[in-house]
Protein backbone atom coordinates (compact mmCIF):
# COMPACT_ATOMS: atom_id res chain seq x y z
CA UNK A 1 0.00 0.00 0.00
CA UNK A 2 1.37 3.48 -0.73
CA UNK A 3 1.63 6.04 1.92
CA UNK A 4 -0.87 8.26 0.17
CA UNK A 5 -3.54 5.30 0.57
CA UNK A 6 -3.10 4.41 4.05
CA UNK A 7 -3.29 8.34 4.86
CA UNK A 8 -6.51 8.76 3.17
CA UNK A 9 -8.32 5.59 4.87
CA UNK A 10 -7.00 6.78 8.18
CA UNK A 11 -8.66 9.87 7.79
CA UNK A 12 -11.79 8.62 6.96
CA UNK A 13 -11.53 5.79 10.01
CA UNK A 14 -11.22 9.69 11.76
CA UNK A 15 -13.80 11.02 9.79
CA UNK A 16 -16.41 7.95 10.67
CA UNK A 17 -15.12 8.17 14.50
CA UNK A 18 -15.55 12.02 14.36
CA UNK A 19 -19.56 11.84 13.09
CA UNK A 20 -20.20 8.73 15.32
CA UNK A 21 -18.97 10.90 18.27
CA UNK A 22 -20.74 14.08 16.68
CA UNK A 23 -24.14 12.30 16.52
CA UNK A 24 -23.78 10.47 20.13
CA UNK A 25 -22.82 13.99 21.89
CA UNK A 26 -25.50 15.60 19.64
CA UNK A 27 -27.73 12.42 21.11
CA UNK A 28 -27.12 13.07 24.66
CA UNK A 29 -27.25 16.79 24.40
CA UNK A 30 -31.11 16.39 22.74
CA UNK A 31 -32.27 13.66 25.44
CA UNK A 32 -31.22 16.06 28.37
CA UNK A 33 -33.03 19.32 26.22
CA UNK A 34 -35.90 16.52 26.59
CA UNK A 35 -35.69 15.78 29.83
CA UNK A 36 -35.96 19.53 31.13
CA UNK A 37 -39.05 19.76 28.94
CA UNK A 38 -41.05 17.56 30.27
CA UNK A 39 -43.25 18.77 33.33
CA UNK A 40 -44.58 16.58 36.41
CA UNK A 41 -47.27 14.78 35.66
CA UNK A 42 -50.06 16.00 38.08
CA UNK A 43 -51.11 13.05 39.54
CA UNK A 44 -47.84 12.07 40.73
CA UNK A 45 -46.69 15.51 41.88
CA UNK A 46 -50.24 16.54 43.67
CA UNK A 47 -51.69 14.28 46.58
CA UNK A 48 -55.53 15.55 45.66
CA UNK A 49 -57.91 15.00 48.74
CA UNK A 50 -61.03 13.99 47.54
CA UNK A 51 -63.93 16.40 48.27
CA UNK A 52 -66.19 13.69 49.74
CA UNK A 53 -64.21 11.20 51.43
CA UNK A 54 -65.00 8.00 49.66
CA UNK A 55 -65.81 5.91 52.52
CA UNK A 56 -68.04 8.94 54.20
CA UNK A 57 -71.97 7.15 54.23
CA UNK A 58 -74.06 10.41 54.92
CA UNK A 59 -77.57 10.43 53.57
CA UNK A 60 -77.89 14.01 51.85
CA UNK A 61 -80.91 15.12 49.87
CA UNK A 62 -82.14 18.35 48.44
CA UNK A 63 -85.87 19.17 49.51
CA UNK A 64 -87.77 21.75 46.83
CA UNK A 65 -86.30 24.94 46.71
CA UNK A 66 -88.26 27.63 48.43
CA UNK A 67 -90.37 30.06 45.80
CA UNK A 68 -87.93 33.37 46.25
CA UNK A 69 -84.38 31.88 45.76
CA UNK A 70 -83.53 34.40 43.12
CA UNK A 71 -82.15 31.91 40.64
CA UNK A 72 -81.96 28.26 39.84
CA UNK A 73 -78.96 26.87 41.51
CA UNK A 74 -76.89 25.00 39.25
CA UNK A 75 -76.05 21.03 39.62
CA UNK A 76 -72.69 21.93 39.72
CA UNK A 77 -72.62 24.57 42.56
CA UNK A 78 -75.19 22.22 44.42
CA UNK A 79 -72.62 19.44 44.63
CA UNK A 80 -70.03 21.93 46.34
CA UNK A 81 -71.96 22.86 48.85
CA UNK A 82 -73.39 19.80 49.29
CA UNK A 83 -69.56 18.36 49.62
CA UNK A 84 -68.56 21.61 51.96
CA UNK A 85 -71.07 21.22 54.38
CA UNK A 86 -69.93 17.42 54.76
CA UNK A 87 -66.48 18.31 55.30
CA UNK A 88 -68.11 21.08 57.87
CA UNK A 89 -69.70 18.45 59.67
CA UNK A 90 -65.80 16.16 59.83
CA UNK A 91 -64.41 19.10 60.84
CA UNK A 92 -66.49 19.43 63.78
CA UNK A 93 -66.76 15.70 64.26
CA UNK A 94 -62.83 16.32 64.88
CA UNK A 95 -63.01 19.04 66.93
CA UNK A 96 -64.71 17.35 69.13
CA UNK A 97 -62.04 14.24 69.01
CA UNK A 98 -59.39 16.97 70.05
CA UNK A 99 -60.86 19.17 72.30
CA UNK A 100 -59.79 21.90 69.98
CA UNK A 101 -62.08 24.09 67.91
CA UNK A 102 -59.13 25.40 65.59
CA UNK A 103 -60.28 23.91 62.57
CA UNK A 104 -63.80 25.26 63.05
CA UNK A 105 -63.20 29.22 61.20
CA UNK A 106 -62.42 27.47 57.65
CA UNK A 107 -66.08 26.22 57.76
CA UNK A 108 -68.46 28.10 60.41
CA UNK A 109 -68.99 31.65 60.29
CA UNK A 110 -71.14 33.98 62.88
CA UNK A 111 -73.26 32.74 65.26
CA UNK A 112 -72.83 29.32 64.09
CA UNK A 113 -68.99 29.30 64.27
CA UNK A 114 -69.56 30.49 68.21
CA UNK A 115 -71.97 27.95 69.09
CA UNK A 116 -69.94 24.99 67.81
CA UNK A 117 -66.62 26.53 69.15
CA UNK A 118 -68.68 27.12 72.37
CA UNK A 119 -70.00 23.35 72.25
CA UNK A 120 -66.24 21.79 71.47
CA UNK A 121 -64.56 23.95 74.11
CA UNK A 122 -67.45 23.24 76.39
CA UNK A 123 -66.97 19.73 76.36
CA UNK A 124 -63.09 19.56 76.64
CA UNK A 125 -63.68 21.83 79.70
CA UNK A 126 -65.74 19.43 81.63
CA UNK A 127 -63.37 16.37 80.15
CA UNK A 128 -65.88 15.13 77.92
CA UNK A 129 -64.98 12.69 74.72
CA UNK A 130 -67.31 13.36 72.11
CA UNK A 131 -67.53 11.64 68.94
CA UNK A 132 -70.53 13.14 67.02
CA UNK A 133 -71.78 10.88 63.22
CA UNK A 134 -74.68 12.61 61.50
CA UNK A 135 -76.49 10.16 59.08
CA UNK A 136 -78.85 12.65 57.06
CA UNK A 137 -79.35 15.97 56.13
CA UNK A 138 -82.15 17.54 54.26
CA UNK A 139 -81.38 20.91 52.86
CA UNK A 140 -83.57 23.21 51.41
CA UNK A 141 -82.36 26.20 49.36
CA UNK A 142 -83.60 29.57 50.63
CA UNK A 143 -81.87 32.08 48.54
CA UNK A 144 -79.17 32.04 45.75
CA UNK A 145 -77.61 35.83 44.80
CA UNK A 146 -77.45 36.52 41.18
CA UNK A 147 -73.67 36.81 40.82
CA UNK A 148 -73.56 33.67 43.08
CA UNK A 149 -71.38 34.97 45.97
CA UNK A 150 -73.75 34.22 48.49
CA UNK A 151 -76.07 31.44 49.07
CA UNK A 152 -78.78 30.24 52.45
CA UNK A 153 -79.82 26.94 52.74
CA UNK A 154 -81.64 25.32 55.77
CA UNK A 155 -81.10 21.86 57.24
CA UNK A 156 -84.36 20.90 57.78
CA UNK A 157 -83.78 17.20 59.24
CA UNK A 158 -80.03 16.69 60.68
CA UNK A 159 -80.33 13.29 62.10
CA UNK A 160 -76.80 13.13 64.73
Amino acid sequence: MSLRRTKIILALILLLAALAGAALAINRVAGLLAYFQQGADPAAALNLVPNRPPDLHVELQWLPDAADTGRAMEPFTRREIEDAYLRAWLQWNLAYLRGDPAGLRFYFNGPAYDATSAAVANAATQGLHVQQSNLAHRLRLRFYAADGSLIAFTDEFAQV
